[in-house]
């Protein structure tokens, strides 16, 4: 499990830099994908992320969620990766938890040790958080998903939870 989190992420890193070394930052759309593939001494290793949700404001912050897939030699993981930036007025928000409501069940998912640094200007905060089969198998048959990791909850929309279902379900 160790070795498939180590090529994950430098899978992770690798989509993120994509060709262009712009990131993720450009997907624009709400629930694109990207698929990137890492060849590896363990077998070749894929990472299909899709954009589940962003947000901004002027006061100088922003963050997005992305749901990623990662495959190797027939395993698969489903992590959700939060990314928060702010300018220094701003600052941290200590993005280490993750709730996600699926109809009327709640999960509660940690990340114990998120990327937290100093940038230009500002801070950044990665945080990745692991869904298990109970999570996912609720997923795929959802009818209403709240995600909130900061500030106030994030309702996903009826186009949303068919996109993330697809995504889920095509494994």
């Amino acid at each position: 499990m160790k070795k498939m989190i180590t090529v994950l992420l430098i899978c992770l890193f690798a989509v993120s830099c994509g060709t262009t070394g712009t990131g993720f930052n450009n997907m624009s759309s709400l629930y694109s994908t990207r698929t990137g593939n890492v060849d590896d001494i363990r077998g070749q290793s894929t990472l299909t992320s899709m954009l589940i949700a962003k947000d901004g404001s002027m006061a100088g912050w922003a963050w997005l969620l992305t749901l990623n897939k990662f495959e190797q030699n027939n395993q698969t993981l489903f992590i959700a990766i939060v990314e928060y930036n702010a300018n220094n007025s701003t600052g941290w928000a200590f993005i280490d938890e993750f709730l996600i409501r699926v109809d009327d069940q709640l999960f509660t998912v940690r990340d114990n040790n998120p990327n937290r640094r100093v940038v230009s200007g500002g801070v950044s905060e990665v945080a990745h958080f692991s869904l298990d089969e109970t999570i996912l198998g609720r997923i795929k048959t959802a009818s209403s998903i709240v995600i909130q990791f900061y500030g106030k909850p994030v309702n996903i929309s009826e186009e949303g939870i068919n996109a993330i279902g697809n995504f889920v379900n095509n494994t």
